[in-house]
């Protein structure tokens, strides 16, 4: 079978994009049929989500030019204004979903699930979702609403049962990930968040960028970054840590300490020399914290060490001649 002209795939990833904005959720198993018939399809609806968030603050700082006063002057303002607003839509749904939901939270419905480090939590949500929540974390739950969550901080693996009528949307502050039936996992800090899928899909921010994540990709969006970083993943790794692996490709050995952390129980820290060295590979969490940062440092080449209440990581100083 002869692949599709690249100019037939972008038109159907914009006309995909502008369906999804308009929140026609009907659509969705539709969209998601047509994303797995080829990666390319999934690769064009991504830039296309990105090219259209960039224009975002370039449309709010721009001034329509004054149009000369004539019989069809009315019409034609109006024919401007809805142009223009039309390209604003997004970023005015984005203000106002931020303004309604600072109060909300304030609502008695609202509850707190928190994790010490190390602990590990499994919630059920109306006897069909579940979300399993990593050590260190703090997740939002509403118990008038089973098809909303917000994560404060931390990791959780969310396994979601998609309904088109209600879907799930998860809060991560001012952004959204909205699910079309699908386990993703979330990683959130102060940095900024990670999500994952492993199976079906998710949409990151529907009603700004709407960007599409498939099983097998992971989205990264760290905060004072201007763009989200889309990168492939084994969706068997995803989510790994509920069976004790931590699985890296590449991963910045900062993150990796975060990780650690979350999933010992106790702080371990790296060295600022070192947070940005690549670490790829497999760490098996046990109950020895000792024996796993060991191993790690050995594997490494760098040094660990015992420092107060906790763990760090560091290079190994060099050899005096």
């Amino acid at each position: 079978m002869a692949p599709e002209p690249e100019h037939a795939v972008r038109a159907a990833a914009i006309a995909w994009h502008i369906r999804l904005k308009s929140e026609r959720t009907d659509d969705w198993d539709a969209f998601m049929d047509w994303l797995s018939q080829d990666p390319a399809h999934s690769d064009a609806y991504d830039a296309v989500a990105l090219a259209d968030a960039e224009l975002d603050p370039v449309l709010a700082e721009w001034t329509p030019p004054p149009i000369a006063a004539n019989d069809e002057g009315e019409e034609r303002s109006w024919y401007r204004r809805r142009t223009v607003l039309g390209g604003l839509g997004a970023v005015a749904a984005t203000v106002l979903v931020g303004l309604v939901a600072g109060p909300a939270l304030l609502r008695t419905d609202r509850f707190e699930i928190a994790t010490r480090p190390g602990e590990h939590r499994l919630v059920e949500l109306n006897g069909r979702d579940r979300i399993a929540l990593n050590g260190s974390t703090r997740l939002i739950l509403d118990k008038s609403n089973p098809r909303f969550a917000s994560l404060r901080q931390g990791e959780a693996t969310f396994t979601i049962v998609h309904d088109p009528k209600r879907p799930f949307t998860l809060e991560l502050g001012d952004d959204r990930v909205q699910d079309v039936g699908t386990i993703f996992n979330v990683v959130r800090t102060a940095d900024g968040q990670t999500v994952e899928v492993a199976e079906g899909a998710v949409v990151y921010n529907p009603q700004r960028e709407a960007i599409a994540v498939a099983a097998g990709q992971s989205l990264t969006d760290r905060a004072g970054e201007p763009r989200v970083v889309m990168t492939r993943k084994d969706p068997s790794s995803i989510g790994s840590w509920r069976r004790g692996r931590l699985v890296y490709d590449g991963t910045p050995l900062s993150d990796v300490g975060s990780d650690l952390s979350r999933n010992l129980g106790v702080s371990v820290t790296v060295a600022p020399s070192i947070a940005g060295q690549p670490f790829s590979g497999t760490i098996q969490i046990g109950p020895d914290q000792a024996g796993t940062l060991n191993r790690l440092g050995e594997v490494l080449g760098l040094t660990v060490s015992r420092r107060d209440k906790g763990w760090t990581i560091g290079p190994r100083d060099r050899a005096v001649r």
